[in-house]
């Protein structure tokens, strides 16, 4: 077995059993055959009634080891004897959930590594031997919950994991602590069906047994691995994921004793099968929740699984799981094990076949700075950004070791509305830890109301990692706001016919005379176009003047967001307040702004645009309140109103 250590390099062994001697209980441990130093017949419990107990301290991490209880009389005669052979000392993890961890992946001898006997596992049929494929077999169990649910999902042509793969590299990235496995997974189980309140029911509740099984193996451990979600993925139960995920991690600490107990976690991957239609936005419901979960659960991290290929229509294949089970142990080791070596991942033992990066000479650069030897969480979801200009969409991301790539054309954003994708992303440009979208869109307005994914529906294709081969997070929806102004653009605007003009744009001045004429504009998109502007003869200036009005309900703070092609100046209520003289196309939505206050009653904006000989069309405009410092839906906030021309 596998004894799990309290301290760095020891571990306090506890022990129980029954006995008919009684006296005096003493521990000797053996390695190669040889008495172990000041281990020999160390004094470590008692025997009486039938029963014995005892504690040995001190125990080296390593191993392994053969530890020799005996009972002694008060003459110091022998009355019983007991030899526990082949101890290892090192760290222990509770391995929970359903069928892609208790492992459906192909059991091709050419995908599954070859076992290690510093990784051992207690299977469930309650003995402990080398973790090897496959580690869960239900059909043998001891606990009745196994038979009571039933196991036909699991056949004799599979049962690859995860586990072995998160062993042998916890063994790796520990610098050689040996591992223990407890396998207590179960295939196509709910959350439900894993409701620590059923611990009352004992081995007849997965909860239950999974305590039974730690409590057969000293009652502590390093850490629990856990993979499931996919029976969530329905309108009853997806709702209550992450309630349900808070619950049983918060149980699993109290009943494992350890308030800081790591927990790693699978997001869930890619579904090929049918589901019915009402269950579908429910997969990427629960894909969101295990994201966001540790926001909500400290000590604890989410591996995402998206970019991993599947043997059947759920579960993952065989050689990518010992990908994923890499990933599960670089995720805990870096809550458990801290700073390991100047480089981020040190070179891999002959021990282990999966792949991997090598060492490079100096620490790779991780999101503009040097990692400085740290072992990265997974790569987090930091912000998403809506640049009204350009319609542009920036997706950053944090933990990202080097830049992100991708094997040929980024992919995995979806633009998703009502339930649907929009086809408005051109292209996907990698940026270091950021991901720019390009869109085709001519305006941010129809990006309102609409939700950006990484990952959207059962079967997406994604394959965005950064350079250590670690995968962005599927996340979504995430809601495209990119704080819009309150007002469209102005719809109702006059324009002057064109003007002389006056020589210089400091010479242009508010148009305060009745002689001058105007007429509704003419549009084009967003933009207002003087009149007659396909007719102008090249090389002459002109002046146009465009003006609009609004009204405000109170005294509010203001700003104008407006572009131009021409030198352009802007009079609010008469007064200038902007002035370009440099101005040329092309016309930029929101390329400028200035802030004022409007007080209650109607105003009038009036921007007066050079034509540049010629070469000027247009200007856009629309208002916004200058006090929000971000723009949420459904705040109740008072607005400028456009009033309409006749």
């Amino acid at each position: 077995m596998v004894v799990q250590r309290d301290r760095p390099d020891r571990a306090t062994v506890r022990f129980q059993g029954t006995t008919e001697a009684g006296g005096r209980l003493t521990a000797t441990v053996l390695q190669n055959n040889r008495n172990l130093a000041r281990f020999a017949k160390r004094g470590v419990g008692t025997a009486s009634k039938g029963a014995f107990a005892g504690v040995l301290r001190g125990l080296p991490v390593g191993g392994p080891y053969d530890i020799e209880l005996v009972i002694a009389d008060a003459r110091g005669s022998a009355r019983d004897t007991l030899r526990v052979r082949n101890v290892l000392v090192g760290d222990v993890w509770m391995l929970g959930g359903q069928s892609n961890m208790a492992g459906c992946g192909l059991l091709d001898p050419r995908r599954i590594l070859p076992p290690n006997d510093k990784v051992r596992a207690f299977y469930q049929d309650d003995h402990w031997a080398v973790a090897r494929d496959p580690l869960h077999l239900p059909e043998t169990a001891k606990a009745e919950v196994h038979a009571l649910i039933g196991y036909a999902w699991r056949t004799p042509a599979v049962g690859a994991g995860l586990g072995v793969a998160f062993g042998q590299e916890m063994l790796r990235l520990s610098g050689g602590v040996p591992q223990g496995l407890i396998a207590s997974a179960h295939g196509a189980t709910s959350m439900a069906q894993w409701d620590p309140k059923l611990k009352r029911v004992g081995t007849r509740s997965l909860y239950g047994a999974m305590l039974d099984r730690l409590r057969r193996n000293g009652g502590t451990c390093a850490g629990f691995v856990w993979y499931q979600g996919c029976g969530e993925t329905n309108p009853a139960d997806a709702p209550l994921y992450t309630r349900r995920m808070i619950d049983l991690v918060n149980a699993t600490r109290k009943d494992f004793g350890a308030p800081r107990l790591p927990v790693t976690i699978v997001q869930l991957g890619r579904f090929t099968g049918e589901k019915p239609a009402d269950h579908m936005p429910c997969w990427n419901s629960v894909r969101d929740q295990q994201r966001l979960l540790p926001t909500k659960i400290k000590r604890l991290l989410t591996v995402p699984a998206l970019d991993l290929e599947l043997d059947d229509a759920i579960h993952i294949g065989a050689r990518d799981l010992i990908t994923l089970g890499t990933r599960l142990a670089r995720a805990m080791a870096s809550m458990t094990l801290g700073r390991l070596e100047r480089r981020v991942f040190p070179r891999r033992p002959a021990l282990s076949t999966v792949e991997g990066p090598e060492p490079e000479a100096a620490p790779l650069r991780v999101a503009g700075r040097f990692s400085d030897g740290l072992l990265l969480p997974p790569i987090e979801l930091e912000s998403v950004k809506l640049t009204l200009a350009t319609n542009d969409i920036t997706v950053s991301f944090k933990n990202v070791v080097g830049s992100l790539r991708s094997a040929g054309r980024p992919n995995g954003f979806s633009i998703v509305g009502d339930g649907r994708e929009m086809p408005a992303i051109v292209r996907t440009e990698l940026h270091g830890a950021k991901a720019v979208l390009k869109t085709s869109l001519s305006s941010y307005l129809p990006l309102l109301n609409k939700s950006l994914y990484y990952g959207f529906g059962l079967n997406p294709y994604a394959n965005i990692v950064d350079e250590a081969g670690r995968p962005i997070p599927a996340f979504g929806p995430i809601e495209l706001t990119g704080r819009p102004p309150a007002t469209c653009f102005f719809p109702d605007v006059e324009v002057s016919a064109p003007l002389a003009w006056p020589g210089a744009l400091e010479k242009v001045g508010y148009p305060k005379h009745a002689a001058i004429a105007f007429v509704p504009s003419v549009f084009q998109g967003f933009y207002c176009i003087a009149p007659g502007t396909g007719a102008r003869k090249p090389g002459v200036d002109e002046l146009h003047y465009f003006r609009f009005r609004f009204t405000c309900a109170a005294r509010m703070p203001l700003r104008l967001l407006f572009g131009y092609d021409g030198p352009v100046k802007v009079f609010v209520d008469g007064r200038e307040q902007f002035a370009d003289a440099a101005g040329i196309n092309p016309i930029t939505i929101d390329e400028a702004k200035f802030d004022f206050a409007a007080g209650k009653g109607r105003h009038e904006v009036v921007l007066a645009l050079g034509t540049n000989k010629g070469r000027a069309w247009g200007i856009c405009a629309r208002l916004d309140r200058s006090d929000l410092a971000r723009w949420k839906p459904g705040r109740d906030i008072t607005y400028p109103e456009i009033v309409k021309l006749s």
